[in-house]
Order: C-alpha cells, then sequence, then structure tokens
C-alpha cells in the first residue's frame, strides 16, 4: 500500500463569480502552525499505517473533522525527508531517510 491508495475524497467546489472569488481561491487558508495540518498528518499516518487499535480514523480519511478539507483544501501531500528510524505495521512500511 502507498499514499495514493488513501483515496482523494470528493473534489471542494468553488464558485467563481467575480475577481474577489478567485482572488480568495488563491489565498492561503492556513498557516503552517495551524490545527488543521496537525489533524490533517495524523490522520494521514494512521490511514497509511492502520494500526489495529485505531480503525475508526483511516476508515474516514480523507473525510476527518478539522482538517485541511475544512479549510477549504481538496487532498493533501505529505512529504518526509528526514527519518532516521524505519517505521512500520503489517499493512505499511517507512525505512529510515538520511
Amino acid at each position: 500500500m502507498d499514499e495514493t491508495d488513501l483515496g482523494e475524497g470528493k473534489p471542494i467546489l468553488h464558485k467563481l463569480e467575480t475577481d474577489e472569488d478567485y482572488g480568495r481561491l488563491l489565498e492561503v487558508a492556513i498557516t503552517l502552525i495551524a490545527p488543521e495540518l496537525t489533524n490533517e498528518v495524523e490522520a494521514k499516518l494512521i490511514a497509511m499505517f492502520r494500526p489495529q487499535y485505531n480503525s475508526v480514523l483511516y476508515k474516514n480519511y480523507p473525510d476527518i473533522a478539522k482538517g485541511t478539507r475544512s479549510a477549504g483544501y481538496t487532498a493533501s501531500e505529505l512529504l518526509i525527508t528526514n527519518l532516521p528510524v524505519t517505521l512500520y505495521t503489517d499493512s505499511f512500511r517507512i525505512d529510515a531517510l538520511r
């Protein structure tokens, strides 16, 4: 299983009738320290690793409460660039990255 198996959720539709509507679409809706990002990363990792003790969250991903979709983003990506250990479950594995 890789990240592409998580599904994309339903697209969020934006009504663009004016220049202001289009301008709002291009604005960044959340900051790098927003709780929606933390919730999204946690849910994405749970969806990827599928731990037996937490079956509810990964079944709902990407439609989770207070994630990036609630801030108006249709999809998200997680890029891990440095990981000193290997993380794994029976369902998923990420090898150490240096």
